[in-house]
């Protein structure tokens, strides 16, 4: 199992994702309570950043679709989403 308190920046969406599955497998096994609490904790933190490369994935792909001259250019996301904002 990854350690998510210090590694949180650095797993990738495959990663977390694989993660998150082997912990939905163990749960649906029998496991004392103490133990499903501990991985319920484990596995919300990975949701957490599943979906943050989610919703990062998303804004880069918005941004490529909003592009005006046709070019598929992508800038850095939080400098493209602080623009279409304004």
């Amino acid at each position: 199992m990854i350690n998510t308190k210090t590694n949180a920046e650095n797993i990738d969406f495959e990663t977390a994702l694989n993660e998150l599955e082997k912990i939905v497998k163990e749960l649906e096994s029998d496991v004392n309570l103490a133990k499903a609490v501990s991985l319920f904790e484990e596995g919300s933190k990975l949701s957490q950043i599943c979906q943050k490369h989610l919703t990062d994935a998303s804004q880069k792909i918005e941004i490529l679709r909003k592009q005006n001259t046709g070019e598929l250019i992508l800038d850095d996301v939080s400098n493209s989403i602080s623009d279409l904002n304004s």
